[in-house]
């Protein structure tokens, strides 16, 4: 199963996500495994509750987060100093 990863959005003013709730049930359907930072949504209107409603795991610790991952999705490019966790 691939583990898929949406980190917060850090660029100032930035209140875009790149994953909402729906796209979290239509890619766990397909047998992906989504985790999701706290406060995802939180400028998008979306809560953690409605993440984890839809099937998302909720993951506190960022670098955790990007290790365990086989794919990032993200609005931006990653910040410089979080490249170094991603999986080669």
């Amino acid at each position: 199963m691939k583990n898929v990863f949406v980190p917060r959005e850090t660029s100032p003013g930035e209140t875009r996500t790149a994953l909402v709730p729906a796209d979290v049930k239509r890619l766990t359907a397909l047998g992906l495994s989504v985790r999701t930072q706290i406060g995802l949504g939180k400028h998008s209107l979306f809560s953690d509750e409605a993440y984890r409603e839809a099937g998302a795991q909720i993951v506190d610790d960022l670098h955790a987060g990007l290790k365990d991952a086989d794919i990032v999705l993200r609005v931006r490019k990653p910040p410089t100093e979080d490249i170094s966790y991603y999986k080669k």
